[in-house]
């Protein structure tokens, strides 16, 4: 075969492949065109979604799975990743991206049942220990009961994993020693119960609300199991901050450049 022919089966071949390429390049384009509106709303609702779970761990009270609506018939709660995955709506995201966020959920509420697992295992100290020092209610998830409403005004409320934050307790001191009449309504759930406990200063025996609330902190950061879930807290919020980076760009642009080509790629490769 001369040179020429040669010249001519290579110029058609590369034309053939790079018109191909062009024309499904062309018709993702058009698709992801048609799906933006639709893809934004998915984004937005999981950036949501990842915000709040981050802003409960910003309040020692993480999300547990008994917060999400639950299918009696499925015996299971249905978080937000596997509504939109029962939606069908995550077929409309990447393969891999979805599943990493369906991995980071299960992480978060792995995370969350091990750290209400731990206040639970120190459970009868804390309810005891408290008990002396403050009014005490029980009460269950469906029956609410209250302190008296003329001390309404007279405490604010916290829950009791706000004592492992060592700036959340110095905010609450602070609170605390601004008012020297003010008390303090910490808060421990179990899996059926609430318990509050009303602390004041005329139950402290000459001690302040504010002193006694360091050094309960003080006491719990020194357990080494309370220690260990803080680090785990530390690296979880660390991968909700970038994953929440990811979500807010997608929510804006849900087709970048890159993944169009990727998704062009394997358009081509899977014959479509």
């Amino acid at each position: 075969m001369s040179n020429t022919w040669l010249s001519v089966l290579i110029s058609f071949f590369t034309s053939l492949i790079v018109s191909s390429i062009t024309f499904v390049f062309g018709l993702r384009a058009g698709k992801n065109q048609v799906d933006r509106l639709k893809l934004k709303d998915i984004y937005k609702e999981l950036y949501n979604h990842f915000d709040e779970l981050l802003s409960r761990l910003d309040v020692f009270n993480p999300k547990q799975w008994c917060d999400f609506p639950e299918d009696r018939k499925k015996s299971m709660y249905i978080t937000t990743m596997r509504k939109l995955k029962e939606e069908g709506s995550l077929l409309e995201l990447p393969d891999d991206f979805s599943q990493e966020l369906e991995n980071l959920e299960l992480k978060y509420l792995r995370f969350s049942h091990n750290f209400f697992k731990i206040l639970m295992n120190h459970k009868i100290f804390i309810i005891e220990l408290l008990k002396k020092y403050s009014i005490y209610l029980k009460e269950t998830k469906n029956s609410v009961t209250s302190i008296d409403k003329n001390r309404k005004n007279s405490y604010f409320e916290e829950s009791f994993g706000s004592i492992l934050n060592e700036s959340k307790v110095d905010k609450i001191c602070s609170r605390l020693n601004n008012n020297n009449e003010l008390g303090i309504c910490l808060i421990l759930k179990d899996w059926d119960n609430i318990f509050r406990f009303y602390i004041y200063s005329n139950s402290l025996n000459n001690l302040s609300v504010s002193d006694f609330i360091l050094e309960l902190s003080s006491s719990f950061l020194k357990l080494l199991d309370v220690k260990k879930i803080l680090e785990e807290r530390k690296d979880i919020i660390e991968l909700i901050n970038k994953m929440l980076l990811v979500l807010k760009k997608r929510a804006i642009d849900p087709h970048p450049f890159w993944i169009t080509i990727k998704m062009t790629m394997l358009d081509i490769f899977k014959g479509k």
